[in-house]
């Protein structure tokens, strides 16, 4: 199950690497569960056959609480660290003349490491809440690589004021999961629930961030009267002088 999730991951990598997402890569595998279950006597031969028998019997809750942990974690490093990740870039305005903006793009590659059941293995000495005697014959470790981080650009804002609106919503979305993934652990299903309002609300950020641009002034934009500062590199005389983003040079 974890090679399967691990090759999702790097197939939606290759269409956007904001899709890169635990929770992106358990949305399509719900689905793929979702028309297995419709088809109960399917059950073909070779690895494919075991692969439906690893999707049948896999711990959604198990799952869906990792991703919501993974969630978590990138709400706080978004706030932290995305506006030094922060890209300043020229785009085209609304009227073709060159804008000043910034792209936050922030992604940490994160190595989930797993106990995960084996015929012979480390026996742990408590009994995980999931799945009982399973735990039984012992435990091994296992790496799960995955990636959290999103991107998302900003031309009406400076980075720091972007990070925090993001991440505010990154929380909102976390606090919902949380409930969810509490409320799955006596009934299951609400897992696959969860997954996909953790996928549409990832989406949601990144639509309504992209709609506040469009509709919000730029903050870049040429000045007649002087010179308007996109970014500062460090170190620079400018740096020295402590002039600063979205200040504007008169003489």
């Amino acid at each position: 199950l974890l090679w399967l999730i691990s090759g999702l991951i790097v197939i939606l990598s290759l269409f956007r690497l904001r899709l890169a997402h635990l929770i992106d890569a358990l949305a399509l595998l719900s689905v793929i569960y979702v028309i297995l279950w419709f088809v109960p006597d399917m059950q073909p031969e070779g690895w494919l056959g075991e692969l439906v028998s690893v999707l049948r019997s896999a711990d959604w809750f198990g799952l869906f609480a990792l991703a919501v942990l993974l969630q978590l974690a990138e709400a706080v490093l978004f706030r932290l660290q995305a506006p030094g990740l922060s890209s300043p870039v020229n785009i085209e305005g609304k009227r073709g003349k060159p804008v000043g903006g910034y792209t936050l793009d922030a992604f940490w590659p994160v190595p989930v490491w797993l106990l995960v059941p084996a015929v012979s293995g480390w026996v742990l000495p408590w009994q995980p809440l999931h799945a009982g005697e399973v735990w039984s014959a012992g435990v091994a470790l296992s790496v799960l690589p995955v990636m959290i981080g999103t991107s998302v650009l900003t031309q009406s804002e400076l980075p720091r004021t972007k990070a925090r609106l993001v991440s505010k919503q990154l929380w909102q979305i976390s606090a919902v999961l949380v409930i969810l993934a509490v409320a799955a652990y006596w009934w299951a299903p609400l897992a696959l629930l969860g997954i996909w309002i953790g996928v549409i609300g990832r989406e949601y950020i990144v639509y309504t961030s992209r709609r506040k641009e469009v509709e919000q002034m730029p903050m870049y934009t040429h000045s007649l009267r002087g010179l308007r500062i996109l970014d500062v590199i460090p170190g620079s005389p400018a740096d020295e002088l402590g002039i600063k983003s979205a200040e504007t040079v008169f003489k």
